[in-house]
């Protein structure tokens, strides 16, 4: 008993090079013949406008709070949104944490929604190692407390920080 398979990719293989050659075909004034294919919405790469540098990175919460560990981790968090920017958001000084780790830094809006807004590392006595900070985003809110949960998974939580 013959295959169908091989049978069926001819079909569709003809269909594709059919199809590429009639979207790449050009009529004797060089006007594509596919004009009509292409989307009402789309724009050339070249009319595209170029975003200022002065544009924030992202909306988001632009105050200033400070967190304090609760037992058993020792330290504190402090958050300065007031640039805009990401660059020195967090200061984390948090001890008590597991040796060479990957952590978490989830940002609690309310008790249920918690976003990751940033990473760092701990060092062989499992305190935060400040120069990997890594913030992805800004908080979206004021912070109701801040979760540290390992950047394994499962990612278990390793224990809170609340406003001080």
């Amino acid at each position: 008993m013959r295959s169908w398979i091989p049978w069926f990719l001819v079909v569709v293989l003809t269909d594709l090079a059919v199809t590429s050659a009639v979207v790449g075909a050009r009529t004797d004034r060089g006007v594509a013949l596919h004009r009509d294919l292409i989307s009402p919405f789309y724009t050339r790469a070249g009319a595209l406008k170029t975003i200022p540098p002065s544009v924030w990175p992202q909306a988001g919460y632009r105050g200033v709070e400070d967190f304090c560990a609760v037992a058993p981790l020792t330290g504190t968090i402090h958050y300065d949104g007031t640039s805009g920017g990401l660059s020195g958001v967090l200061t984390v000084r948090v001890g008590g944490l597991p040796p060479n780790e990957d952590l978490f830094v989830n940002w609690s809006n309310n008790y249920v929604r918690a976003p990751v807004i940033a990473y760092f590392k701990t060092n062989s006595n499992g305190v935060a190692i400040e120069s990997s900070v890594d913030v992805a985003r800004l908080a979206e809110m004021k912070g109701v407390e801040i979760v540290l949960s390992t950047a394994t998974v499962p990612n278990p939580s390793l224990g809170r920080l609340d406003p001080c």
